[in-house]
Formats: structure tokens, C-alpha cells, sequence
């Protein structure tokens, strides 16, 4: 998660404003007065008493004292800040990931964005988060899913169009991305939760069971699946697809993503089979007239298989079902993905990776990339072009203050 970007954004434009009001202070001649002005707007926009009717400490256009104590008490000493502790507790060692459904309700454990902090409570657990700003494809999805497991969803990245609350599809979503754990604190996420036949409740948290978790009923892993159909790559005698550019890779991903019904079909958008944009745009408004599949989907079109062991460089190890069979991995496509022991990876019209199994084991892996080095030579080259000018001045400055170089005292 890029949590950076928002206060860069905002500390920018305060700069930005900063320095405009510092020239037209200096232009009227008066920049002590300007910063004077400045400093007591800024204080009055920031303390400004105002409130609602919930919450009279807490203004929705000027709250920043409020926010300020909230935030800095920490999470034991907010209302329900207990639960979040057992909650963490709930989730720490489930396979796959663990989701939640965005809404403010979730501020009385401190924030609404609270469980992106699971993996420093409960070491090991793995999130899908949903508002994200990054620029991986998998954002793409996690947005798309948010909104239709949230009846509060965030903001929405450009190329994403927003869904209206459908848990009929976002469970099945969640369970192709290989969230395996969700905690949901809206009731109306619940009655979905509770109404599914692939979902069980695993126990509840916090006053009157605000908080209810829920595990999928899926056999296996969720981070590898072996396809028990090939995957339908492009029409046999049609033209291979020519490399689509990296804009119309991320538009199709969003399309297929927004509609509900073109979840089971999966189909390569890179490797020899890629299906061409023009035509994945077309099978992808096609299914959108589908409904979308029944649970206990997933068992009844793949077969989990057996995973080796997290690697902390990232890589992913697994035992293939059979050679040939497309393995479909639950992981965002990056183009520095390397593949020991089978075909591929490809890129999937969900974000994806697929890969052909050439041996009994497989190792996914990340490897460096030629830009990645050219990056690194460049740094070094611009890291010495800062040294040199630097340490050329203080032997400059040393010089002129050795003994020799003054003149002598008079006798």
C-alpha cells in the first residue's frame, strides 16, 4: 500500500499555498505581516469548533484537534479498541487473505482503515485492501471488489467504475483473489455473508457482535489452483495478438473486473494464446448479461494443490497437478515474474498469472530486470556526481585555511 501519496498531496499544496502567500507578502512589503496573517488563518481553519448533532467534538470541514487526540490515544483507547486485538487474534494463522467491508463504523476501533494494520498485530496474516493508491494491477481489482462488499466504499481510481454493493458477485470475486477470511461489520454485509452456503461464521467481536468473522468453506490454498479445463485463449486460425500497449492491458483488466459475470472466464492477455484486446473487450461485454457463478465454484472448476513453504523473498513454490494443465495463481502479474518449471507467467484478463507446468515443482520467482539495473548504474553515476562537487568545495575550504596559506604575523 502507497500510504505516501495522500500527505505528499496535501503537504504540496500547502507548500504551494505557503509560497504564493510569502510572494504577495513580499510584494506589499509587509512579510512579517503576511506571515503573521498566514499563521493565525491557518490556526483558525485548524482549531475551528464545529460538530454534528452525533458527535459535537467532531466538525466533517475543520477537524483537526479532533482527529489529532483520536488518533495519537492509540487504538487501546478507543471505544471498542479491545475488539481489534481479538479480532487480530481471530485471523492470525487462516490461509489465504483476510478482507473486510468498508464503512465508518469501523472509526470506534480507532479508524476505518484499521484492519490494513493486521499484518504488524498478527505477523504472518495477509490483507486485501481495497482503498489503495498504487500503480499495480491488482489495484484494479481490489477497488472493484470493495464496492461490491462495502455499502461505504472509498474513493475510485480512474480506470475503475465504481459497483454498487453485489455480493452475489464480490463473494465470488473474493474467492478468486484468495481471500479466504473476512471480517465484516455492516449488517447488510453480514445478511450476505450469513445467506451464503461458501461462507461460515467463525466467531464475533465487540459489543452486541458488531464484528462477525467469516471463513470460506474451499478446500486448499487459495494461492495456487490447478484449472481443470484449458483456459479459452484466442479463436484457433485467428491472427495472433499483437503486444498490447501497457494503458489497454489495464483498461481490460478493469472491464473484466466490472462485470459480474465473466468471472469463470479467464483468458490470457500475453504468451502465445493472448487473446487481442479488441476481442477481450468483446467476450468480456458478452458475459456481462451473466449471472454470476454459484458458490463452491471455484472446487468445481480447479483443484488446489500442495504449497511449499512463504519465502521471504516473495517467490512462490508449488507442486504442479499435472504438466501442461493451466495453474492459475492468486498473485498481481508483474513483468519481473520468472518462472522455474513451467510455461509462462501470463498475464490473465483478472490481473493474474497463469502458468504451464513443465515439471513436478515450480518455483515462482521475482528476478531483476534489465531497466532495473540500468536504474542502479544510474544512481551510483548521479550519487558520485553529488560527491565529487561536495567534497572538491571542502578541500577547497581546507586549503585556504592551512597555516602556509595565511601571511606571516608581523615580528
Amino acid at each position: 500500500m502507497n500510504c505516501r501519496l495522500w500527505p505528499f498531496l496535501v503537504y504540496a499544496m500547502l507548500a504551494g499555498v505557503a509560497l504564493a502567500w510569502a510572494a504577495l507578502a513580499r510584494a506589499w512589503r509587509a512579510p512579517r505581516s503576511g506571515a503573521f496573517a498566514f499563521f493565525a488563518l491557518c490556526a483558525a481553519l485548524a482549531w475551528n469548533e464545529g460538530g454534528s448533532g452525533e458527535n459535537p467534538a467532531w466538525s466533517r470541514a475543520m477537524h483537526a484537534r479532533y482527529w489529532a487526540g483520536y488518533n495519537l490515544r492509540g487504538v487501546e483507547a478507543q471505544p471498542c479498541g479491545g475488539a481489534f486485538f481479538r479480532l487480530a487474534k481471530r485471523v492470525r494463522g487462516r490461509p489465504g487473505l483476510v478482507a473486510c467491508d468498508m464503512t465508518d463504523a469501523n472509526e470506534a476501533l480507532g479508524s476505518s482503515r484499521c484492519f490494513e494494520a493486521l499484518p504488524y498485530v498478527a505477523p504472518g496474516t495477509r490483507t486485501l485492501e481495497g482503498g489503495i493508491v498504487n500503480s499495480a494491477l491488482g489495484s484494479l481489482a481490489a477497488y472493484t471488489v470493495q464496492g461490491e462488499v462495502s455499502d461505504a466504499p472509498a474513493g475510485w481510481p480512474l480506470l475503475v467504475s465504481p459497483r454498487e454493493f453485489d455480493p452475489d458477485s464480490g463473494l465470488r470475486h473474493l474467492e478468486l483473489l484468495g481471500v479466504r477470511t473476512f471480517i465484516a461489520r455492516s449488517r447488510a454485509v453480514q445478511a450476505a455473508f450469513d445467506a451464503d452456503p461458501a461462507w461460515t461464521l467463525l466467531g464475533a467481536e465487540g459489543p452486541a457482535d458488531r464484528w462477525k468473522v467469516y471463513g470460506s468453506t474451499l478446500e486448499g490454498v487459495p494461492d495456487v489452483r490447478a484449472w481443470k479445463t484449458p483456459l479459452r485463449g484466442r479463436d484457433p486460425g485467428g491472427a495472433a495478438a499483437r503486444p498490447a500497449k501497457p494503458a489497454e492491458l489495464q483498461a481490460a483488466i478493469a472491464a473484466w473486473w466490472a462485470s459480474r459475470g465473466a468471472t469463470e472466464d479467464l483468458f490470457p492477455l500475453t504468451g502465445p494464446d493472448a487473446v487481442p484486446v479488441v476481442d477481450a473487450a468483446v467476450r468480456i461485454a458478452e458475459a456481462a448479461t451473466n449471472a454470476p457463478p454459484e458458490p463452491g465454484w471455484l472446487d468445481r472448476v480447479s483443484d488446489p494443490v500442495r504449497l511449499g513453504a512463504p519465502a521471504p523473498d516473495g517467490s512462490i513454490r508449488f507442486e504442479a497437478v499435472a504438466a501442461g494443465r493451466p495453474h492459475v495463481v492468486a498473485a498481481t502479474w508483474y513483468p519481473d515474474w520468472v518462472a522455474d518449471g513451467a510455461e509462462g507467467p501470463y498475464l490473465l484478463s483478472s490481473g493474474q498469472l497463469v502458468v504451464y507446468p513443465t515439471a513436478r515443482e515450480v518455483v515462482l520467482r521475482h528476478a531483476k530486470l534489465p531497466s532495473e539495473t540500468v536504474g542502479r548504474i544510474v544512481s551510483a553515476f548521479a550519487l558520485l556526481a553529488l560527491l565529487f562537487p561536495a567534497s572538491a568545495a571542502f578541500a577547497w575550504r581546507a586549503g585556504k585555511r592551512r597555516p602556509g596559506r595565511f601571511p606571516r604575523e608581523a615580528a
